[in-house]
This record gives structure tokens, C-alpha cells and sequence, in this order.
């Protein structure tokens, strides 16, 4: 089924974002050849602003920086120091030239200034990793003061600058898998540096999921929008769910009692894997607001996988 789902992910059309998770995902499976060859696409359409895998001329200026991670892994297994200089320029946009609130948030798209709960797994984590921790943490906080609800502890999905409101209010199912899978790389981003702020993203990293467990339902699975059970059963947020929370427990950082809610969403999942490999039922590609089918989608399983692995799940 692995190697299933790996294939059909490898034939599906990448925008910058869907390069860089699909080279995660090799690079957290042990698939360093695949991992180099993803990365290498990635700094070949690096734009001249640094942002990595420009795709006809993307807008998106957080998403680009997903690919920071895969391209400095591949610089390092090579030897190539123009792959690390490439991440590093990445990384400075995002420092420098990204457009961003006064307060660190960084705009998701050019032209706008739209925060999105989509940026907590492609930005915080990735300055933490590069030695800016305060930077990185100063850039979480911004996102949540948006984006995160105290009264259910759920978080919404877009927020807009400008008008000061909602652009997107509902808690979309994905966009707390994101949040999910943002604070367990930022907490292992921290903890390998020794910050005891690690601590605290753990706590919200717990914080959310216990905030989303009422909303899984007994299938295993969480619905695209997680309090409205009119709509569909979605697959990706259901991975993201027990992908993070089995990298999270491997890293010592949350309780194990989350494992039964983890392997109860993974069954799930593995149950909508079709003959070809494809999970279906994702917020599909290209608007990922209708039913279909995804790069991410693809490479969450691949990733949810080796994390079940690691733990003998």
C-alpha cells in the first residue's frame, strides 16, 4: 500500500508547497534518493527573492519555505553547499522580505494580507530550525492572536489584515492539522536547541487536540469542517491528527493516552486508500475546498506511516 500511495503521489501535479511536503515525506520514510531528486527541482526554480520551487510565478510567500527543510537535508547528504545557500535564502526572505503585520505575522499571498492557520507548519518551525528561535516564536504568536479561538480552542482559517476580520471563519478540518503539525516541528525545533519553550508549544500542541477529540467521530475520522457534520468525511486532517500526535509521543513531548485516538484515525485513513494508491476523500487539489484527492493528502500517509513505524504501532 506504501509504495502505492508513494507512486501516485510521484504522478500528480506540485504547486511549491506540494514539492517540498512530498520531499518531506521522503525524507522522514528513508527515501534519500527520491528526497534529492524533490529537492533539487526545488532550488532549480528557486525565484530570485529566494523563495524555492517557484511554480509560474507563485503568490504564495509562506509556502515556498516547506522546501527548506528537504533541500538542506539533501545539501548536507551531497555535500552541496549551493543546496544549503539556497535554503538559507529561503529563510532570509522569510526573515527580511516576506510582507508581514507589524506584530510577525507573515501574509500568506502577495497582494493581500491574509494569515492563514496553513502558514503555522510552513514558517515558525522553519526559522526555529535555522537558529532565529526568537524570531520563529514571535512569528507563532502572531498567527495565534488571529487565528486561534479560546472559547472552543479550535483554530479558524483565514484571517485578513486589512479588513480586520475573517476571510474564512470556519475551523476547517486541515487548517488545524496544519496548526497541529506546526506546533510538533516547532516543539522538536526547540527542544533540539535546548529552549524550555518547547514546552509551551507542547502544551498547545495538547491544548488542540484535545480540543478537536470531540469532534472525531467513531469512524475514526473528522469531518472537512470540524463542527458541521453536513460536511464530508476528510481524510488528510484524520492523518495529520495521528501523524502528529505519533511524533509527538516519539519525542516524549505529549501523553501516550492520545495513542488510541491516533490509531483509530490511521485505520481510518488506510481504509481509503484505493487500488492505485490514491487517498481519497482529502480536500481535494486545486481549491481544497471540495472532496477529491491531494499531493499533501498523499504525502500526510506516507508520513503517518513511518511515524507508526518508529513506534511499532
Amino acid at each position: 500500500m506504501l509504495n502505492r500511495v508513494k507512486y501516485a503521489m510521484l504522478c500528480m501535479a506540485r504547486q511549491c508547497w506540494e514539492q517540498g511536503i512530498a520531499a518531506q515525506a521522503m525524507l522522514e520514510c528513508g527515501d534519500s534518493d527520491t528526497m534529492v531528486q524533490l529537492a533539487r527541482d526545488c532550488v532549480v526554480r528557486q525565484n530570485a527573492d529566494g523563495r524555492l520551487c517557484d511554480v509560474e510565478s507563485t503568490p504564495a510567500i509562506v509556502d515556498p519555505a516547506v522546501c527548506v527543510e528537504p533541500v538542506r537535508a539533501a545539501g548536507e547528504l551531497l555535500g552541496k553547499e549551493c543546496y544549503l545557500r539556497a535554503a538559507q535564502r529561503n529563510v532570509d526572505y522569510l526573515l527580511h522580505d516576506a510582507p508581514a503585520s507589524a506584530d510577525g505575522a507573515r501574509y500568506h499571498l502577495l497582494g493581500g494580507e491574509e494569515v492563514w492557520a496553513d502558514s503555522l507548519a510552513m514558517g515558525p518551525h522553519v526559522l526555529m530550525q535555522a537558529g532565529y528561535l526568537d524570531e520563529g516564536v514571535r512569528y507563532y504568536e502572531a498567527v495565534r492572536r488571529r487565528l486561534f479561538d479560546e472559547a472552543t480552542g479550535l483554530v479558524h482559517h483565514k484571517w485578513d489584515e486589512r479588513s480586520q476580520s475573517f476571510s474564512r471563519a470556519c475551523y476547517w478540518g486541515v487548517g488545524n492539522g496544519w496548526a497541529l503539525v506546526g506546533l510538533m516541528r516547532m516543539a522538536m525545533a526547540l527542544k533540539a536547541r535546548g529552549d524550555a519553550r518547547w514546552r509551551k508549544i507542547a502544551a498547545d500542541f495538547a491544548a488542540l487536540v484535545e480540543a478537536m477529540l470531540p469532534h472525531q467521530a467513531e469512524n475514526g475520522l473528522f469531518h472537512d469542517i470540524l463542527d458541521d457534520l453536513q460536511s464530508f468525511y476528510e481524510s488528510e486532517s484524520t492523518e495529520m491528527f495521528a501523524y502528529s500526535i505519533y511524533k509527538m509521543v516519539l519525542c516524549k513531548m505529549v501523553d501516550e493516552r492520545y495513542l488510541c485516538a491516533a490509531d483509530r484515525a490511521r485505520r481510518a485513513v488506510e481504509a481509503r486508500v484505493d487500488a492505485s494508491g490514491l487517498l481519497l476523500s482529502c480536500a481535494g487539489s486545486p481549491d481544497f475546498e471540495h472532496e477529491g484527492t491531494s499531493v499533501e493528502g498523499q504525502a500526510h500517509f506516507i508520513m503517518m506511516e513511518a511515524a507508526a513505524a518508529s513506534l511499532n504501532r
